[in-house]
């Protein structure tokens, strides 16, 4: 466990950002055969409707709003600041407008800050959003909170309630929030994928009884023996591509929780512990890609190996967008070690 493992955990979430940026919203199809034509790193299409034309290797909206709240965690201590955080999002979004991006805030999170900017009374602002702006930027928490011991699952599930009720007070999208978070948390204390994985289901578990909903309303519950098992199995028989395939028709690529970010856990199960296979595989599914191929990547990298690749690809991302994730993995490696002493 080590500042440099949280820095891992970001690089790769913006690799899969910046590898899944040009397939947003294309089809499976056109979106393995542009990364075949021009590699892990693409142009956007002309014709993308969200980026057209972008440089490869840029992030997304994804990244930065991953940013902002990392930020955001560490200027208050690991605490939320409502107000604030809208404040800076809609700066965000206002600067990002000027440059003529189209690549701006999810349709959940846009209404949750325009209706806190101009409320009176932050607390009262709570909107019931599924979509996975949620489990979008949750990743940074995973860094900032351990899962282990016991009560470090109250402690995230605390967390991602707090920072999910202004847009997405669902329980959908809280659900597919904690899993991730906690996946992540558990990946930097040392389990392994497979463990990591069951810790994210218990603490989702622990989230459902919080929300006061019956165990059948989790509706993630159970997906490690059947949907995962099957696209495991689906690729096993067919390869990858077939899992892919198997992934789009039965699961889905959209903004919903359900569909986006249970693609990206199940992603995540066939990348063999390496982020640059998650992120690949991510943007050839289209649809929500640089969602999907971003959380996919940054789970993996929680627990799996860091090789001359990624070090490649981070190089080259950090390049091309100007970032540096130093400062801020060090930032929140300390609220975590703050968190474990606290325990």
């Amino acid at each position: 466990m080590s500042a440099e493992q949280v820095e891992q955990v970001l690089l790769a979430f913006a690799i899969g950002d910046a590898m899944g940026m040009p397939t947003q919203l294309l089809t499976r199809e056109r979106s393995i055969a542009l990364l075949e034509s021009e590699g892990i790193f693409a142009d956007a299409p002309a014709d993308n409707p969200v980026c057209p034309g972008l440089a490869r290797g840029t992030i997304t909206d994804d990244t930065y709003q991953l940013m902002i709240l990392g930020e955001h965690l560490v200027e208050f201590g690991g605490g939320f600041e409502p107000r604030s955080f809208a404040n800076r999002m809609l700066e965000w979004e206002n600067l990002m407008m000027e440059t003529g991006s189209h690549d701006l805030l999810g349709p959940s999170t846009k209404a949750a800050l325009l209706e806190i900017h101009g409320s009176q009374d932050s607390t009262k602002v709570s909107l019931s959003g599924t979509t996975n702006g949620a489990s979008m930027r949750i990743p940074v928490l995973g860094c900032a909170v351990p899962i282990l011991p016991a009560k470090g699952a109250n402690a995230l599930v605390d967390q991602t309630l707090e920072i999910n009720r202004l847009s997405h007070n669902s329980l959908e999208a809280n659900l597919a929030a904690v899993i991730v978070a906690s996946i992540i948390s558990a990946g930097i204390d040392g389990l392994s994928w497979s463990e990591s994985l069951e810790v994210g289901f218990i603490a989702s578990e622990v989230l459902t009884e919080r929300w006061g909903a019956s165990p059948n309303e989790n509706i993630f519950s159970g997906l490690p023996e059947n949907i995962l098992f099957e696209v495991e199995h689906v690729a096993a028989l067919g390869g990858k591509m077939a899992a892919l395939e198997f992934i789009d028709n039965n699961i889905g690529t959209s903004l919903e929780s359900r569909e986006s970010v249970v693609a990206a856990i199940a992603v995540a199960s066939l990348a063999e512990g390496r982020p640059i296979n998650a992120a690949q595989l991510g943007a050839a599914l289209g649809g929500d890609s640089d969602t999907i191929a971003a959380i996919a990547s940054a789970l993996v990298a929680s627990s799996g190996h860091w090789g001359q690749d990624e070090v490649e690809a981070a190089y080259f991302v950090t390049q091309q967008n100007n970032l540096d994730f130093s400062v801020m993995a060090s930032r929140l490696f300390d609220l975590r070690q703050n968190y474990s002493d606290d325990f």
